[in-house]
């Protein structure tokens, strides 16, 4: 059994059933997402324009890397529909690598990384959901926002958190991921005691994010899949759009934010690192590569790739993390 091999068996050791997976993922995660939503209306309680330059930077990081992606696919003749796994950013993985830093960088940089991941998860989802989704009922995105609409009218009444159970549960039939929804109900919902949501922080990191690690390492990883000779045109693609494009796209559009809107913004050093951190995709990025494309070699080099790509991040922010405690030091 060589290296990789060895990897692949301790990953896959522990794997579970996917029916019981993906009931974890859809119940686990929307409370890490509600607990998210609630931190970011937190954060733009005092000033609403701290949305604007995460937001952009947002757009700037999914496009960078789709317009690249695009690119070449075009001039070598790759499967261009999969352009949506260099798009979104994964929350959970951002924020585990956000932790390993000072906590001056964290507090620094967690609002914009928040806002962003939530941006560009919603915007990866809506083009999922328009061009992809089999399963998107315009029925059901209909109760989806009537849903929505009470629990905003609702907000301040502690009655309303009866009805978040039910925005959650018509996600699973709408078409979009539940996650994207409890991130909007969050913001929204204005009630609930400092208790509740002590209690839901602890849960959303503690219990939330270990599951979710645990549930898509043990589904997603085979020996084949860590094989850098399973690596083809394909996969390199995607892995030069994400680790190039991303961290240009987010810096690039949290500047054009504070250029032509005067967004508050993050210094260089600060968008670099948030851009290094926004090239870590999981979770999304697995699911537009299934739902784009129904070639088993597709989404086994685009899994590789995946795989890669999240490798490349946590070398880039250990590199970081390196470099912020020499200056610091210094």
């Amino acid at each position: 059994m060589n290296l990789w091999q060895g990897v692949a068996h301790l990953l896959t050791s522990a794997s579970i059933g996917s029916g019981w997976r993906e009931q974890l993922i859809n119940i686990l995660m929307p409370i890490f997402f509600y607990y998210i939503g609630h931190e970011i209306r937190l954060a733009t309680k005092e000033k609403a324009t701290s949305l604007l330059a995460p937001t952009v930077a947002a757009i700037g990081g999914m496009v960078i890397p789709a317009a690249i992606f695009l690119a070449l696919s075009t001039t070598i003749a790759l499967p261009s529909r999969t352009f949506g796994v260099t798009m979104a950013t994964d929350l959970p993985l951002a924020l585990a690598a956000l932790a390993l830093f000072p906590k001056a960088v964290s507090a620094r940089v967690r609002h914009f990384i928040l806002v962003l991941a939530v941006a560009d998860d919603l915007g990866s989802i809506l083009v999922l959901a328009i061009g992809f989704n089999k399963h998107f009922s315009v029925a059901w995105i209909l109760g989806q926002i009537a849903v929505i609409a009470a629990i905003h009218l609702f907000r301040k009444n502690s009655y309303v958190l009866l009805l978040v159970p039910v925005g959650w549960w018509i996600s699973l039939h709408s078409g979009f991921q539940p996650t994207v929804i409890a991130a909007l109900m969050g913001v929204i919902v204005t009630t609930g005691s400092r208790d509740f949501y002590f209690a839901l922080e602890k849960v959303s990191y503690f219990v939330c994010i270990p599951v979710f690690l645990f549930a898509l390492l043990s589904d997603g990883f085979s020996s084949e899949n860590l094989a850098v000779t399973s690596m083809n045109s394909y996969s390199y693609a995607l892995l030069a759009a994400r680790v190039i494009g991303k961290p240009i796209g987010i810096i690039l559009g949290a500047w054009l934010a504070h250029r032509f809107w005067r967004a508050p913004s993050l210094d260089i050093n600060d968008l670099a690192l948030v851009g290094t951190l926004g090239i870590f995709g999981l979770s999304v990025s697995m699911l537009f590569l299934h739902l784009s494309t129904g070639q088993s070699e597709t989404i086994a080099h685009g899994t590789t790739a995946i795989i890669y790509i999240n490798a490349v991040a946590a070398i880039a922010t250990a590199g970081w993390r390196y470099f912020f405690t020499r200056f610091t030091a210094a």
